[in-house]
């Protein structure tokens, strides 16, 4: 069994938000953005350029961009996913996010990534997945209009030992999807509104115009490296012979022979004075600089406004339910994707059932959508319920193929 995510989770309204339904997409096979600068929607909806500049609701998510000292090496870095445009408009998320190999994550004693979740989703459940290919994925899931602008989720990463002034590690958004039978995960950022309809339009900005990537640049400059320098000073050696002075200079230390020569004794007296040599001792000088002290320049990390759009409604969207749905757990719409949409319905079914709403719940959920909810199979549907499907959906995300089953015994 996964680990549960223990949030409290308040009660669950709805909103008439929406977006007009395009044609559908020819290829089921191909999601996200496209070159064309369109939006092909998981429920295989196509949003041109045009379309999607006509959004509403703008949001921009964006990764922090920071700058460290060269001296800062080994040390902790926080990066921030943050969000702006889209202040009480989304509810429902699930980004990639891909990093510089050379950055070490930070992760937890029992092995899970270090994140803190920002006001920007404090009250939203939320759930986390890494990959092994120098990726997280970050997923939450609440009830309509619960998200806000600023931050969303914090995280770490340990700079290498060894980085140098103009290094940059590069820290990116990319819209990813998974196929897995007939099962799809697709990046999300959207607003659940109802039991069938949601914002995708919204969703379709984010992904063709609402991404700001993030880096770590790394500064400064190296102080250059001071030899110590030795000076040797070599007196002159000046010798005298009779009435004759020799003075020689070298920069070497001085090697002096000395030859003897034998005079044969004759009948006169001479007097012969002996060669008078002097050398100095060398005198060495030794100039020493001083150590050169660096004191590490503070981390800044860019920080952004937050802008609330003004908000409209429109027609909501008509989605057809496939006429022989089957029972797959997670997957409540039973639009044979599972993920934070799925998580959301379940905790609105929690929360209808928590004020009385039984009624409403027969309604509009069938009978199969309700078994799929309870994913857990105990007879009822909770925030449990709503937080393994979150937690599955990461799962998938990052490549994963265990069934729903598989991933609970698990």
């Amino acid at each position: 069994m996964c680990k549960l995510f223990k949030k409290s989770i308040s009660i669950i309204t709805a909103c008439l938000l929406a977006c007009p339904l395009t044609a559908n997409a020819v290829d089921k096979n191909i999601y996200g953005p496209q070159e064309n600068g369109s939006y092909i929607s998981n429920s295989n909806n196509i949003y041109t350029a045009e379309e999607i500049n006509t959004s509403t609701v703008k949001p921009v998510l964006s990764l922090s961009k920071t700058e460290v000292d060269y001296t800062n090496a080994g040390q902790q870095v926080p990066v921030t996913l943050s969000v702006k445009g889209a202040d009480k408009a989304w509810n429902c998320m699930g980004v990639h996010i891909y990093y510089d190999e050379r950055l070490i994550l930070e992760t937890k004693t029992n092995g899970t990534i270090n994140y803190s979740i920002g006001a920007a989703a404090e009250d939203i459940p939320f759930s986390v997945a890494d990959s092994t290919d120098n990726g997280i994925f970050f997923t939450c899931s609440g009830e309509a209009n619960l998200g806000r602008d600023g931050d969303i989720v914090t995280f770490y990463f340990t700079l290498p030992n060894n980085i140098n002034p103009g290094d940059s590690f590069p820290i990116e958004i990319k819209y990813e999807y998974t196929i897995l039978d007939d099962i799809i995960a697709t990046d999300l950022f959207t607003n659940r509104i109802d039991n069938l309809s949601r914002d995708e339009l919204m969703e379709a900005y984010v992904f063709t115009k609402g991404i700001e990537n993030g880096y770590i640049n790394v500064t400064g400059k190296i102080a250059a490296t001071t030899t110590p320098i030795t000076t040797t000073m070599i007196m002159h050696t000046t010798t005298a012979i009779n009435t004759t002075t020799t003075t020689t200079t070298t920069p070497k230390p001085v090697t002096t022979t000395t030859t003897t020569t034998t005079t044969k004794p004759v009948t006169t007296t001479t007097t012969t004075s002996k060669p008078i040599t002097t050398t100095p001792k060398p005198i060495t000088t030794t100039t020493t600089p001083k150590p050169i002290t660096t004191t590490p320049k503070p981390i800044t990390t860019t920080t952004m406004a937050t802008t609330t759009p003004a908000m409209t409604t429109t027609a909501p969207i008509t989605t057809t339910l496939p006429s022989t749905p089957t029972l797959t757990l997670g997957n409540v719409n039973l639009d044979d994707d599972i993920n934070a949409l799925d998580a959301s319905l379940a905790l609105s079914i929690y929360a209808m059932r928590s004020t009385g709403r039984e009624e409403e719940v027969n309604k509009l959920f069938s009978d199969i959508q309700l078994k799929n909810a309870d994913v857990n199979n105990v007879d009822r549907i909770n925030a449990t319920d709503a937080s393994l499907i979150l937690a599955y959906y990461a799962h998938t995300s990052i490549g994963g193929k265990l069934t729903f089953e598989e991933f609970l015994k698990k």
